[in-house]
């Protein structure tokens, strides 16, 4: 690929699949990108704004400081390299289910970052993007994007799929979907890229079989993380994203789980998928006034409830406008749980208070949806 600001962008890949028995594969795959920077991330705007709640770890309080944003034009381009190991073994003693295996690792170099959360470590690594009063008093931050020498990661992830089929078969019967892009019977949750693994996704396939019965899956995904760090700069310092280190929130949890589901018979569904990541901290730099900060576990989980009315023939013909229509009950974040942070005293300090984190809270709707 050619590129008017970065010249020529190579990638390139190898894989190998066997699969030594009938039920049983591995996979394996190594692939190498070069990826430009964004053009928000080289040239938005340069804006400062006064008066931003931030964390102070240096100070160990809360400060209100002006914070710069906007583009770095002299950002560099990222080399991604990653291996993939996966085995994948449809299980004998379960219909309709499989286990999969898979291992992750990644080097990228020269990586487009935005500016990440200041702690001591990468207020080090960035002295000029830092202004401090005469007291110490942290007064601005420039929060435009940096570039990080190396990012290098290691991970497992394993879990299974299972699916089935609600009611016996109808002679004649016909198999409904969800129709007009509603909720589906989806796979295995999503692995996300090659750092950080994303929640599952709900599924948009069929559900219905087409003997009339209805269907039914269920997936459930655990990751372990061996290493995460970064290398800030060729001589600067690395952190240990897993040990108390962080570029954003808390650094990252070493185990999470995401899983998904649902199930869809005579015309009815429910489909449903979360995740779970384990509680992580950051550290302070030991400092008199600094603490810890403890970010505690996240359980999310969403819901769709959903009727398909052409499969209800006494409410189509009472109501005819109904047909070819389907209306949905959408729940996001069922238990309106959001992400506690605390120090060492069990505060919760003023920039980590739920009103500055944002964070996203119960939605409740309804979706109707008709074809004509």
């Amino acid at each position: 690929n050619e590129l008017s600001d970065f010249g020529t962008l190579t990638d390139w890949s190898t894989g190998l699949s066997w699969s030594p028995v009938d039920k049983l594969s591995f996979q394996a795959s190594y692939i190498v990108n070069e990826a430009a920077p964004s053009l928000g991330n080289l040239g938005n705007p340069v804006v400062q704004t006064f008066n931003v709640s931030v964390y102070d770890f240096t100070r160990g309080e809360s400060a209100l400081v002006t914070v710069v944003s906007g583009g770095n034009p002299d950002l560099a381009k990222e080399t991604q390299r990653d291996l993939k190991l996966a085995a994948n073994w449809e299980l004998p003693f379960l219909q309709r289910s499989n286990l999969v295996v898979e291992y992750f690792h990644n080097r990228s170099n020269d990586v487009t970052s935005s500016f990440p959360v200041l702690t001591p470590e990468i207020e080090a690594a960035f002295p000029g993007r830092v202004l401090r009063d005469a007291s110490g008093q942290l007064i601005r931050i420039d929060q435009r994007p940096v570039t990080f020498d190396e990012i290098e990661s290691d991970r497992l992830r394993y879990g299974f799929n299972l699916s089935g089929t609600i009611g016996k078969p109808q002679p004649g019967g016909q198999g409904r979907r969800p129709g007009m892009g509603g909720p589906g019977m989806g796979g295995a949750p999503q692995s996300g890229g090659p750092r950080m693994g994303g929640g599952p996704r709900m599924g948009s396939g069929p559900m219905g079989g087409g003997n009339g019965q209805g269907r039914w899956n269920l997936s459930i995904y655990h990751t372990v993380r061996f290493s995460e760090t970064v290398q800030i700069s060729p001589t600067g310092p690395v952190l240990d994203l897993l040990d108390g280190d962080a570029l954003t929130g808390g650094g990252v949890a070493r185990n999470s789980i995401e899983f998904e589901g649902g199930a869809f018979h005579k015309g009815f569904g429910v489909r449903f998928n979360g995740s779970w990541t384990e509680a992580t901290r950051l550290n302070g730099n030991g400092g008199l006034n600094s603490s810890n900060l403890r970010f505690g576990a996240l359980f999310n989980l969403d819901a769709r409830i959903f009727v398909n009315f052409d499969q209800q023939k006494s409410v189509v013909e009472a109501v005819p406008f109904l047909k070819g229509s389907r209306l949905a009950l959408e729940i996001d974040n069922v238990f309106d749980g959001y992400q506690k942070v605390t120090d060492e005293n069990g505060i919760v300090p003023l920039s980590y208070q739920k009103a500055y984190m944002n964070p996203r809270g119960r939605m409740i709707g309804l979706d109707f949806r008709k074809t004509f």
